[in-house]
C-alpha cells in the first residue's frame, strides 16, 4: 500500500510540469496547477484500482482453472465428498459412478475455459495499468467492453421472460429436447444434464412433459426389472413421488394427461425464471455490481490510455 501512495505521488508531482503552459501568469499557474494535480490523482487512483481488481480477478480465474482441471481430470477427488448427494440426483440413471458421466468433463471444460477467458483479460489489466501501457489497456478495454455486452445480454435473459432472446432460446431447447434427448438410461451429456436439471429444480424438460418424442425408443424402459412404457423420463418425477412408486406411474399420462400431483409440468426454463423473480432483489444487486466494477475498469483504464498518450506527445 505504500508502494502506491508513493506512486499516487510521483505521478501526480510528474503530471504536473507536462500540462503548465510556460507563459502562464500567477493565477493561471495556480489553477493549472490545481487541475493537473487533480488529473494526476484520479489517474494514479484508477491504476490502483485496475490493479487490485484484475489482482481478485486472478484469484478467481486461477480458482476456477483449478477446479475446472479437477472435474475434468480427476472429477473422483472431488465427488467422492458428495458423492451421496449426486447419486440420489441420478439415481434414475445406470451409471453408479458419477466421475463416468460425461457431463461432468464437459463442465469442468467450461469452467477450464471461463477461467482461461477471465485471466487473459485481468493479465492485459495488471500489465497495462502497472506499466501504462497503451497498447494492452487498449485491449483490455475492448474485451471488457465485450463482458459487459455478454453479462447485460444474460441480464435480459434472466429479466425479461418473453423477450425474443428468451423465446428464440426456448423454442431451440425444446426442439433439441425432441431430437436429441436419449433418455434416462444413456449416459449422452445432453441427457445426463436435463435430467440432472429437471430432477433437481423439480420442472420437467423446456416447458413442460409434452416436450418429448412421444415415438422416441427410450420409452420403453426397465424400472427394476419390470419392463414398462413411459411417457416422459423419471426425473420430471416430484422427488415425494419417485422412491415409492414402483411402477412409474408419475412417468405417465393418466387418461391422457399427466396427473400434476404426480408429474412436474412446469417446464425447466419457466422454473429457472420463477426462482430469478423469487430472488429478483439480490439478482439485480448482483448484476448491478458486476456491470459498475466493469463500467469502471473501462473508465479508469480510459484515463490511463488518454495520461499516456499525452505525456508521449509531449515528449
Amino acid at each position: 500500500m505504500s508502494a502506491l501512495l508513493t506512486d499516487l505521488y510521483k505521478t501526480s508531482a510528474d503530471y504536473i510540469p507536462l500540462l503548465i503552459p510556460v507563459s502562464a501568469g500567477p493565477s493561471h499557474t495556480f489553477t493549472d496547477q490545481r487541475i493537473c494535480l487533480r488529473m494526476g490523482f484520479i489517474s494514479s487512483t484508477g491504476k490502483c484500482v485496475l490493479i487490485l481488481l484484475n489482482i481478485a480477478v486472478t484469484i478467481v480465474a486461477v480458482l476456477l482453472l483449478i477446479f475446472g482441471a479437477v472435474l475434468k481430470f480427476n472429477p473422483g477427488l472431488l465427488l467422492r465428498y458428495i458423492y451421496p448427494a449426486v447419486q440420489s440426483v441420478t439415481a434414475f440413471n445406470t451409471s453408479t459412478n458419477v466421475s463416468t458421466v460425461p457431463v461432468i468433463s464437459n463442465i469442468g471444460l467450461a469452467l477450464l475455459v471461463l477461467g482461461a477467458i477471465l485471466f487473459v483479460i485481468s493479465f492485459f489489466g495488471c500489465y497495462g495499468a502497472c506499466c501504462t501501457n497503451r497498447i494492452f489497456l487498449i485491449i483490455f478495454c475492448i474485451l471488457m467492453i465485450i463482458m459487459c455486452i455478454v453479462v447485460a445480454a444474460l441480464a435480459g435473459v434472466l429479466f425479461v421472460r418473453d423477450s425474443p432472446l428468451n423465446t428464440e432460446g426456448k423454442k431451440a431447447l425444446q426442439t433439441q429436447i425432441y431430437s436429441d434427448y436419449k433418455g434416462p438410461l444413456s449416459d449422452d451429456t445432453f441427457s445426463v444434464m436435463m435430467d440432472l436439471a429437471a430432477f433437481s429444480l423439480q420442472c420437467c424438460a423446456a416447458t413442460g412433459p409434452t416436450d418429448f418424442n412421444p415415438s422416441a425408443s427410450w420409452r420403453a424402459y426397465n424400472h427394476n426389472g419390470i419392463s414398462t412404457t413411459i411417457d416422459v423420463s423419471p426425473s420430471c418425477c416430484k422427488n415425494s413421488v419417485l422412491d415409492s412408486d414402483t411402477t412409474l406411474e408419475c412417468a405417465k399420462k393418466q387418461a391422457g394427461t399427466f396427473d400434476s400431483t404426480r408429474t412436474n409440468t412446469q417446464g425447466c426454463y419457466d422454473r429457472i425464471h420463477d426462482l430469478v423473480e423469487a430472488n429478483k432483489g439480490y439478482v439485480i444487486l448482483g448484476f448491478a455490481l458486476v456491470l459498475l466494477l466493469m463500467v469502471l475498469e473501462i473508465v479508469f483504464a480510459i484515463i490511463l490510455i488518454r495520461k499516456e498518450s499525452k505525456e508521449s506527445m509531449v515528449v
